[in-house]
């Protein structure tokens, strides 16, 4: 299973969380599915899903998202959790941050 987690930072509040969360949400409808926020936490949002399509799923949401500087900008941490490798396993947002911010 691949899980995709999402925590916004906590100044980030009222209509600007809301914002952030609807646009990330969107992003996770997509041309590869559909995978829907199982969290309940305001902050925090999580993707699960199992199969090719849950992975090009949340594969195509992370190349939108990275785009989207107002997002970026909010998001504390993304982290990635594939149960079946736990190699894998590790920070989105690190692994994005490291490669636009090379000079």
């Amino acid at each position: 299973m691949y899980s995709v987690i999402i925590r916004i930072k906590k100044e980030t509040a009222g209509d600007k969380l809301e914002f952030v969360k609807r646009i990330i949400e969107n992003q996770y409808i997509n041309k590869f599915g559909r995978i829907i926020n199982s969290s309940r936490e305001s902050g925090t949002l999580v993707f699960e899903g199992e199969g090719d399509e849950a992975y090009a799923c949340m594969d195509y949401a992370t190349s939108r998202l990275i785009l989207q500087k107002d997002v970026m900008d909010s998001i504390e941490s993304w982290e990635w959790i594939d149960s079946d490798d736990p190699e894998e396993n590790g920070s989105i947002l690190n692994s994005y941050e490291k490669y636009f911010n090379k000079k």
